[in-house]
């Protein structure tokens, strides 16, 4: 779902990015720490199928002993993409690179095998779609010119969307797998892609006011670009769930049913770069403590009193100490309601 581990500031999975998986994903998904901000994009999407190496090593080795599958893939897939399959673009340690990846192969491969055909029509379909997505996208965001290359790629459990630096440019990754993997049936396919677009937009929107992207890696502007894109996925599909916009509906209860104790943290937070209390909200890293990924839920309903009369366009534009106190104010708010939210506090 929209992140599996995206850049803190503005992107994917997802964060995040949404990137809300019905399949746990592996516990060396986190990052070790926060990404820096991607260069912003300036013309039109430009497609990159790089699923040909990673749809061969299936057809070859289907059927092999896990072992060999995990020496082949690195064999076949990684050596075919070595700009796509590194520590930064997965989420995995450095230091401990060829072994956290060996990891990862022997967690998401059997889950794959089982899922094969699926990730085909995955791919088929998303392929097929992307350019409508964006479409209906642009209607909304007339002003919206990325340059930003867009990968469609198996990931291996790191993301279904994701923003990363690859061969020094900002991209837009999608992995097949794991749009299959962590999306559950009745997901919106469109708010997804319009969740990732934004993310994209949203950067170019700041860059245009002449926004210093690295000062802004703290909780507020984690919580407000998370939370601004489930938003607006869910203004261009209007009436879509909770679920179809990749929330899960246990999460949203155990959120609910301690916002006023989540919200006073993030609250306390929101000027902090604190990497372990990011992880802890947008990646499912805090070992319980709080609901998984719960940072995107909260992070809609804060979009959602922080709009007033604003445009979705103005929207993406905010950002300063006047928008960490709107955040705050919202925050506050949340936290003392007695009603529980539905969708339509998109």
């Amino acid at each position: 779902m929209i992140a599996r581990a995206t850049p803190w500031v503005l992107a994917s999975l997802a964060a995040c990015g949404p990137s809300r998986p019905s399949t746990p994903p592996p516990a060396d998904a986190t990052p070790a720490a926060i990404p820096a901000p991607p260069s912003p994009p300036a013309s039109s999407l430009q497609v990159v199928d790089a699923t040909a190496a990673y749809f061969a090593f299936w057809d070859r080795h289907a059927d092999a002993p896990l072992d060999v599958q995990v020496e082949r893939f690195v064999a076949e897939v990684v050596a075919a993409h070595p700009q796509l399959y590194t520590p930064e673009v997965l989420g995995l340690d450095e230091a401990s690179f060829d072994d956290a990846l060996a990891t990862r192969l022997r967690e998401v491969l059997p889950l794959t095998a089982a899922r094969l055909d699926d990730v085909r029509a995955t791919h088929a379909e998303v392929q097929s779609e992307l350019a409508e997505y964006q479409a209906s996208f642009t209607r909304a965001f007339p002003d919206f010119e990325p340059d930003a290359p867009v990968y469609f790629m198996g990931a291996i459990g790191s993301f279904d969307g994701a923003t990363r630096m690859v061969d020094g440019r900002s991209s837009l990754l999608f992995g097949v797998d794991g749009i299959t993997l962590f999306h559950a049936e009745g997901t919106n396919p469109a708010a997804f892609f319009h969740h990732e677009l934004f993310h994209v937009y949203h950067r170019q929107a700041l860059e245009a006011e002449g926004v210093d992207l690295a000062s802004q890696r703290n909780i507020a502007m984690a919580l407000w670009g998370e939370g601004l894109a489930v938003y607006v996925s869910g203004e261009l599909n209007p009436g879509s769930t909770h679920q179809e916009l990749l929330l899960p509906t246990e999460m949203i209860e155990q959120t609910d049913a301690r916002r006023a104790e989540l919200t006073a943290e993030l609250v306390e937070h929101l000027r902090s770069g604190d990497e372990r209390l990011y992880a802890t909200y947008f990646l499912g890293a805090g070992g319980g403590r709080v609901p998984k990924r719960c940072g995107y839920y909260l992070g809609m309903q804060v979009a959602a009193r922080v709009r007033g009369d604003r445009t979705l366009a103005e929207l993406a534009r905010l950002s300063g100490d006047a928008l960490v106190d709107e955040i705050a104010d919202a925050l506050r708010q949340i936290g003392s309601s007695t009603r529980s939210p539905d969708a339509s506090d998109k």
